[in-house]
């Protein structure tokens, strides 16, 4: 054949082989850039994590300071500023002059709020609320989310006695 002037074509057969390589030596080389790229983009991630390995060291000075302290100490100390805060919100809370109920509203407030509570309002404003006596005065607050209703016992302008259930609404 090759002698009458015919010439050899390649065949599909024969560039297969070729054309295989080609494509596996492409993937391999796609493969590698997609994962160098990934690796650098873990790097730089991790690398905003860094400062969290000074962590232990800084708990560890944290907790030679706080054995340094003397916790009796500093429990008088916060129990003196907790009494402190107590007397201001009792002064913001009544105005200086302020009638008897102004001061029992406060106090009620405050006991509520050391309890928790927030948003506490009275069911019925008109109630009065006196120094002197025992009264039941309802109310409604939330705590945790939770809207509670019930009501206050006072004695002599004092909270004795606080009963707030949850009140759970009912859809129909």
């Amino acid at each position: 054949m090759v002698g009458l002037g015919l010439r050899y074509s390649p065949s599909l057969m024969d560039t297969l082989p070729y054309v295989l390589f080609g494509l596996t030596t492409a993937t391999v080389i796609a493969l590698s850039v997609w994962w160098v790229l990934r690796a650098r983009r873990l790097e730089s991630w991790l690398e905003t994590y860094a400062a969290l390995a000074l962590l232990p060291d800084r708990v560890q000075a944290l907790g030679r300071k706080v054995e340094d302290l003397d916790p009796a100490a500093l429990r008088a100390e916060l129990d003196a500023i907790r009494a402190d805060l107590a007397r201001i919100e009792d002064l913001i809370s009544a105005p200086s002059g302020a009638a008897p109920p102004s001061t029992v509203r406060a106090s009620i407030f405050r006991h509520l709020r050391e309890d928790g509570y927030r948003a506490v309002t009275l069911e019925d404003p008109r109630v009065e609320l006196s120094e002197k006596g025992s009264c039941l005065l309802p109310l409604s607050a939330i705590r945790s989310g939770v809207r509670v209703r019930g009501h206050v016992r006072l004695l002599d302008g004092e909270v004795v006695e606080t009963d707030l259930e949850p009140s759970y609404d009912l859809f129909p």
